[in-house]
């Protein structure tokens, strides 16, 4: 629960590096039909990219998340039901209001560096 707290506030702060840093070095993104493995450059790039182009009003869960372990304690998931909020600019600098709701699943390993997502699947409404 700390790490998914985490998450929420680096979206509130609009931190990106703190964000990327929990995930993997080898970490694998699938959304919006396609697997992709980012580098943390290219991670860092869109989320500090994303982050300065919106602001959160939302993003919160609509259900408590799913939480399991592995028997040994080395694997975790996640399964999410969340509702974002957030306003964004178009191209004319009109300001834009977008609601979604998100469903998606995180999978975490234990590392010395403490537990890190090695990869997460999203699908939303």
């Amino acid at each position: 629960m700390k790490l998914h707290q985490l998450q929420r506030d680096y979206h509130f702060n609009k931190n990106a590096d703190d964000f990327v840093e929990i995930l993997s070095d080898d970490y694998i993104s699938v959304n919006r039909g396609e697997i992709s493995h980012p580098s943390k450059a290219a991670n860092t790039e869109r989320f500090t990219h994303y982050f300065s182009s919106v602001e959160f009003q939302k993003w919160d869960d609509i259900e408590p998340p799913i939480i399991k372990f592995s028997q040994d304690s080395t694997l975790a998931y996640t399964i999410v039901h969340k509702q974002v909020e957030l306003t964004s600019k178009d191209s004319t600098g009109t300001t834009e209001m977008e609601k979604v709701e998100y469903a998606w699943l995180a999978i975490y390993r234990k590392s010395d560096d403490g537990w890190k997502i090695e990869c997460s699947v999203s699908t939303n409404k």
